[in-house]
């Protein structure tokens, strides 16, 4: 994934580091935390004009495509994972954003089940649960 980052990186702006890397998905966060539709909504326009993001169009033999721009060189690797973010809404407007719900995991998750009421980020954190409320559950 960072060979794929890195074959579309500018010139002119420093590589992200690990820490910068954490550093953005940590800025980006709170997007999948948020109630699903309208605050989700309203934390992405926050974004979009608090890292400086303006739409460019461009022409190309496909038709026209809209891409992102930023201001904010410092916030560059934020500013495009928003507009993955956006590009996705854009793309699949009723895949809802979330976290696990597993009790040992953080993950965020992007749900695109028929129901749109995924609860886990993993088949391996939905099975971890279960198990964990059958031994619950289960007399010693």
């Amino acid at each position: 994934v960072r060979q794929q980052l890195m074959d579309v990186w500018p010139s002119n702006v420093a590589e992200p580091d690990d820490e910068s890397i954490a550093r953005a998905c940590d800025h980006v966060y709170p997007i999948f935390t948020v109630r699903w539709p309208a605050e989700t909504a309203n934390y992405l326009n926050r974004a979009i004009v608090g890292y400086g993001m303006v739409p460019r169009l461009t022409g190309a033999q496909d038709g026209v495509r809209m891409r992102w721009s930023t201001s904010h060189v410092e916030q560059f690797l934020t500013a495009i994972l928003v507009a993955s973010l956006l590009e996705h809404i854009n793309a699949a407007p009723r895949d809802r954003f979330g976290i696990c719900e597993s009790t040992s995991c953080a993950d965020v998750l992007v749900d695109q089940s028929p129901t749109h009421t995924k609860h886990f980020c993993s088949a391996r954190c939905q099975t971890r649960e279960r198990v964990r409320s059958f031994r619950s559950r289960k007399p010693e």
